[in-house]
């Protein structure tokens, strides 16, 4: 599996009990994740990523040309960055065995250093589809989900 690429900060921020919320792009902003037979094979790429690498996803959400999530490590030895890119790789060659492009080169991270912090992002990540003008309510975006939790319990 290639890097993605160089992490922006020490490894040690992405690895063991932290959250990180991370945010990739589409090749040439191409709406491709619009069906759910698209969605649901990168649902389970995110699954296995986080399993791999000893994190959970508490929120995700793939936008048509997008995709956001945030990521918390569950052990002192989860890699973080590793699932994220594990997870890219998995996705990407579906993409480009689909003939869908794949994904930009590299992707944004915050690090998300307190419940508050993760719990604000969690409730912009599922909000960002009725920024969008996809839906009226996070609630009804299908593609929206949560590898731990019910999305209710956290997003207002």
């Amino acid at each position: 599996m290639d890097h993605d690429e160089p992490p922006k900060r020490d490894r040690e921020c992405y690895t063991g009990e932290r959250t990180v919320a991370f945010s990739a792009v589409i090749l040439g902003g191409d709406e491709v994740f619009t069906r759910p037979e698209v969605v649901l094979p990168h649902v389970e790429y995110l699954i296995r990523a986080a399993g791999r690498f000893h994190c959970v996803v508490p929120i995700y959400c793939f936008l048509p040309s997008q995709f956001r999530a945030v990521f918390r490590g569950t052990q002192p030895d989860a890699q973080l960055l590793e699932a994220m890119n594990y997870f890219k790789h998995l996705s990407g060659m579906w993409l480009r065995a689909h003939d869908l492009g794949g994904w930009e080169r590299g992707y944004t991270d915050q690090v998300l250093d307190s419940e508050e912090a993760w719990r604000a992002h969690a409730a912009e990540i599922a909000h960002a589809p009725v920024c969008a003008g996809l839906v009226d309510d996070w609630s009804q975006y299908p593609f929206t989900g949560s590898l731990e939790f019910d999305l209710r319990e956290i997003v207002s």
